[in-house]
């Protein structure tokens, strides 16, 4: 794979790949989408027309003339999955990325039932370049729901590497009960009871038979995580023991564990030297969060007696940085030198 020689902070791949730009919100990851406000600022890049989605059939070749071995993002400003991207621009995409082998292809969407219903269907030729070795299928899952609904799918998709973007980290996530077969149930959670954080509180481990545990010693079909805070106007803070779970629920596995970044928010340690007052807070087992009032955060304990809430400062990315626990984690496979 390609070594990535100037890894910029919390950079995972050299160049954006757009072939398609635009998307349509699917979940609650989607409402502060980077990609949207910057397409919003710079329309020239979205293209001209109407709609929301747009193919760019003039980019198609782009990694066929860059003969230096790059990591390329595939469309990073949309999902190459939404429904409005035609089947036979989606069979050029294939195309390109197994004739450009000497390139590293990393596709991540929030859409993964659409390549089951192709890939049934047969007549969906991007399916066989998920089996290439220079490319790499991925999902994003921002909480447990969409890990529950989106990783199941991944697993049972053939592919050379799967990998998961848990980013934005909205609330917590156990990657260790995934079903790893469709006749066997996702994760229950029966009883959901609200408070006016607008977070569930109660997601109670589940114990119905047919649950898998898939660690250890790694996890079926898995290769890699990505975990990352959520940044930019609107940013909803990440607890630090979000991270460090999946960050240990990795190495139990032997999964490669990369840590993006903190987000616009930090934790609020005696040790800062920053003398800003912290502004948030998050709660580790429901995920509420709100501004800091002796009223709410007494209302958000008096419902949820199970985490540990804790103060965050909102710092900008660059100055929260991407340091967990004194330490960096940049290990993803196709980081990695041949």
């Amino acid at each position: 794979m390609t070594k990535l020689n100037k890894l910029e902070q919390g950079q995972w791949w050299n160049k954006m790949w757009s072939v398609t730009t635009g998307c349509t919100p699917v979940s609650v990851g989607c409402q502060h989408c980077y990609a949207n406000a910057f397409l919003k600022r710079f329309p020239a890049i979205h293209g001209p027309g109407d709609g929301p989605v747009h193919m760019h059939p003039e980019r198609l070749d782009v990694p066929l003339k860059r003969k230096k071995p790059t990591v390329y993002f595939v469309s990073g400003m949309s999902d190459l999955l939404h429904e409005d991207v035609e089947t036979v621009f989606l069979a050029h995409v294939a195309d390109v990325m197994r004739r450009a082998d000497w390139h590293t292809f990393i596709f991540l969407s929030k859409r993964p039932e659409r390549w089951q219903e192709q890939q049934a269907e047969g007549t969906w030729r991007l399916a066989d370049a998920f089996n290439l070795p220079n490319v790499w299928l991925g999902v994003t899952a921002e909480n447990q729901a969409m890990a529950d609904e989106r990783i199941p799918l991944l697993l049972d998709t053939p592919a050379a590497h799967r990998f998961v973007s848990y980013e934005p980290a909205l609330s917590p996530v156990d990657l260790t009960n995934i079903r790893t077969g469709p006749d066997q149930p996702m994760h229950g959670h029966p009883k959901v009871i609200w408070h006016p954080c607008g977070n569930a509180l109660q997601k109670p481990k589940p114990t119905t038979p047919g649950y898998v545990s898939i660690v250890p010693p790694r996890w079926s079909g898995l290769d890699a995580v990505i975990c990352g805070g959520e940044s930019g106007p609107g940013a909803r803070p990440m607890h630090p023991d979000w991270a460090r779970n999946v960050r240990d629920q990795c190495a139990e596995a032997g999964v490669p564990f990369f840590f993006k970044q903190w987000g616009a928010w930090r934790p609020r340690g005696p040790a800062d030297g920053d003398t800003r007052a912290p502004s948030n807070f998050v709660c580790s087992a429901c995920g509420g969060r709100g501004e800091i009032t002796n009223a709410l955060i007494n209302l958000h304990r008096e419902h949820c007696d199970r985490g540990n809430v804790v103060a965050m400062i909102r710092v900008g990315k660059k100055a929260a940085g991407r340091v967990l626990d004194g330490q960096t984690h940049d290990n993803l496979p196709w980081l990695e030198a041949d």
